[in-house]
């Protein structure tokens, strides 16, 4: 089922009373999700936190998932093998635009999860909501969909609300302020809530407030803002229930009691809270949800509807930019303090940093929060933990976007060093190739070579220039491929004295040539990349690593004979050694690995043990969670590099 509606029509209230009145009898297990992130449509967001709580809740029992369509497949698979509802509410910060690619899903995690439903069904006694601003695409043609859509109230039906609410009035008058209010349920509730409130519940008072005639502005819930704003002018700016609510605004999710603590104790903004009584701020809580503004407090958080909350938020950034941003500072220390480790270990433990570094960058503290991604989250470039150990693409993605806010092709520039861009534009786009969404990655590279050739940052430009050629490869233009590599080998040649960069260079080249099909001028790069790795580290004589494997798959397709192909077969398992003792932790080399093993193996009739490789590999593959490289595992190979480091 899906429903879909603008924001603030009652999508989540519908969903919500349907299922308090049907989990009575339902014998399955049910499960409720919120996506809503500030009401805003294009607020970067991931599922990854959805789903590390909704797979052990269905049953799910082992090693931790991180490849998102895995993670989508299994809890498909969950769904089928049992009585199950599942309301994901607010999907559409995780859909496309209507105007990119029909409005899709970008998550790679929830597209598997819903294209898996619609392939192979779910149990007889199972059902999936989905609640969003804009048409599910892929469940369209989905026989067992049921979509519906809701414009607005009807009149006769707004009326009805308002009448529930306590407000009185002859029928024509209560349908006349339903007209007025465009049939929008949020603003409706609001209204008829404040109505009772303030004017006695006379209809006929709503006309005291300003009302939008724009039906645009009506769908995205001005009508609603124009009751905020009457209780915003009759409280003040240092009323308990405004500062409450400003609070609310800081937030793109329920507000955490200890985040209100800290907030109370250090945010400017909070004064007027600071010192209230016990039952005063019980009174207060009273009066916010007897006027529709908070939901009902859970045990350990507050939360009110995203339009509640952007409102309120936007009004405090607007009015008081200084106290917003010190605020959200108080958020960004708070949160750096939340994890016991500097540097956890797991998605769960590292959240809290996530958020830190979203808050820092909302106060302006952006070099501040580039050092707690790079140096707790990262654990610096090299070592690329959050990508290499748990394979969270999608999550870094998530938080790397407050780096960016107008567009992945520029990140806030007035507070960051030219390098530090250099470094963000070189880090979104190996976030999004990874996570499958070439076309935005391709125009984000090409500005951070601009940047680092600006620099004279050398070993970066060759490093991005690399990447460039791995999304070249992956659309299939070869030719900007081969002349981006070409360009590499020369400015590594040309203006480095690292030889890192050069055997780099050369080994990008030498790929570009074999997927192009010059074998031999391959071999002459992979010869002379191998050359200048002697000479870098003479203890590990051959190309190892990612480089080795490529270099191993060229030699395999040269291969004539099976002399050379053991050949092959033996270089593949010392680089492999190599990797091991070396403790290489890089999922993604390591599978690497397991396939080249597997096509060598293959090659020479050992069906079996090529067999086990090949499982290895793609086990591997989607536990590193890079969906770029996925499908050139289940069909052919393919190359990315590691992710870029520092100028």
């Amino acid at each position: 089922m899906g429903i879909i509606a603008a924001g603030g029509i009652g999508k989540s209230g519908l969903v919500d009373a349907w299922v308090q009145k049907f989990k009575i009898d339902y014998q399955g297990l049910l499960f409720g999700w919120s996506f809503y992130s500030q009401g805003a449509h294009d607020t970067q967001t991931s599922s990854t936190l959805f789903f590390e709580a909704a797979l052990p809740f269905f049953g799910y029992v082992g090693e931790p998932l991180t490849d998102d369509t895995t993670k989508g497949r299994k809890l498909a698979e969950l769904l089928r093998n049992q009585p199950s509802i599942l309301v994901l509410d607010g999907v559409e910060p995780l859909q496309n635009s209507v105007v990119v690619d029909g409005g899709r899903l970008k998550d790679l995690g929830l597209a598997a999860l819903l294209r898996d439903v619609r392939q192979h069904g779910l149990n007889a006694e199972s059902l999936i909501i989905v609640t969003s601003r804009q048409s599910l695409v892929e469940f369209q043609e989905c026989e067992n969909y049921q979509p519906l859509d809701l414009l607005r109230l009807a009149t006769e039906d707004g009326a009805a609300l308002l009448k529930h609410l306590g407000v009185e009035g002859l029928k024509p008058e209560l349908q006349a302020a339903v007209e007025a209010y465009g049939g929008h349920a949020l603003a409706l509730v609001l209204l008829g809530k404040l109505l009772v409130e303030y004017y006695e519940a006379d209809v006929n008072q709503y006309e005291r407030l300003p009302i939008l005639e724009d039906n645009e502005d009506i769908m995205v819930g001005h009508h609603a803002e124009r009751v905020m704003q009457f209780y915003a002018q009759q409280w003040g700016v240092d009323a308990p229930e405004q500062c409450f609510l400003n609070l609310l605004g800081l937030f793109d999710r329920p507000m955490e009691t200890g985040a209100l603590q800290v907030l109370s104790e250090q945010a400017e903004i909070a004064v007027p809270l600071a010192g209230l009584a016990k039952i005063k701020w019980k009174k207060m809580l009273v009066r916010l949800r007897k006027a529709g503004l908070l939901l009902e407090a859970r045990q350990d958080s507050y939360d009110t509807h995203p339009l509640i909350r952007n409102y309120f938020g936007e009004q405090l950034k607007t009015q008081n930019p200084s106290a917003w941003q010190q605020a959200h500072l108080v958020l960004f220390e708070y949160f750096q303090s939340v994890p016991d480790k500097k540097q956890p270990d797991t998605l769960q433990e590292l959240e809290p940093l996530y958020r830190a570094v979203k808050h820092g960058c909302l106060a302006g503290e952006f070099q501040k929060a580039d050092k707690i991604y790079f140096e707790r989250i990262l654990r610096n470039s090299n070592e690329a933990y959050s990508f290499k150990r748990l394979g969270s693409y999608s999550q870094d993605l998530t938080t790397i976007a407050a780096f960016f806010p107008e567009s992945w092709e520029k990140p806030v520039s007035y507070s960051l060093p030219k390098e530090t861009q250099g470094w963000l534009l070189l880090t979104a786009p190996f976030c999004l190739m990874s996570l499958g969404r070439l076309a935005e990655a391709i125009k984000t590279r090409q500005i951070s070579i601009k940047i680092y050739k600006e620099l004279e940052g050398w070993k970066n430009v060759v490093t991005a220039s690399g990447i460039l050629v791995n999304l070249f490869l992956s659309i299939g233009q070869l030719v900007d491929a081969k002349q981006i590599a070409q360009q590499a080998v020369k400015f590594a040649d040309v203006h480095t004295n690292n030889k890192f960069s050069q055997m780099g260079a050369r080994v990008q080249l030498a790929i570009t040539l074999h997927r192009l099909g010059y074998l031999e001028l391959a071999l002459k790069q992979f010869q002379a990349a191998e050359k200048i790795q002697y000479e870098r580290q003479s203890q590990y004589p051959k190309l190892y690593s990612v480089q080795g494997v490529w270099y191993c798959l060229l030699l395999l397709d040269l291969a004539t004979s099976t002399v050379e192909q053991e050949t092959v077969l033996k270089r593949e398992q010392t680089i492999h050694q190599w990797a091991e003792q070396n403790d290489e932790v890089n999922l993604f080399p390591l599978a690497l690995h397991h396939l080249i093993i597997a096509r060598s193996l293959f090659a020479l009739n050992r069906i079996e043990e090529a067999a086990e490789e090949f499982e290895q590999a793609v086990n591997g593959i989607r536990k590193a969670g890079s969906i770029m490289n996925l499908p050139e595992f289940l069909f052919r190979e393919r190359q990315i590099p590691p992710p870029p480091t520092r100028f």
